[in-house]
């Protein structure tokens, strides 16, 4: 028996679950705005410990605005 308005959740190998995403696409939570204060934190790390990333960033970011 097919079920309708089911949602299946699988998260591909090396892949990791968007729980946020996921919930946004099932509800319609279209202007939904999320921020990732973990991930905002893994990328000032990463800065920090490489400064040559830090300045390639700068410059796209730049560039991009």
């Amino acid at each position: 028996m097919k079920k309708e308005n089911t949602l299946t959740v699988v998260a591909g190998s090396g892949e990791a679950q968007d729980d946020i995403s996921t919930l946004s696409k099932a509800f319609s939570l279209h202007a939904f705005h999320y921020v990732d204060i973990a991930r905002h934190e893994r990328l000032k790390k990463m800065n920090e410990r490489w400064p040559l990333l830090a300045e390639l960033t700068q410059l796209h970011s730049e560039n991009n605005h």
